[in-house]
């Protein structure tokens, strides 16, 4: 998919919704990183070649 499809696809959605949908992602997935909110930065990095 591309971007400008999916941007074009959440153009209808409210914002309600698109807040709704956000909340109901948090919490879905688990990583085995204890500390993945505070080095988020050094992982996407690492994961990206940016080391």
């Amino acid at each position: 998919m591309s971007i400008d499809s999916f941007l074009q696809r959440e153009a209808g959605i409210s914002r309600e919704r698109k807040r709704a949908r956000a909340k109901d992602a948090a919490g879905r997935f688990a990583s085995s990183l204890p500390d993945v909110s505070a080095e988020h930065d050094k992982y996407l990095a690492e994961a990206f070649g940016r080391q």
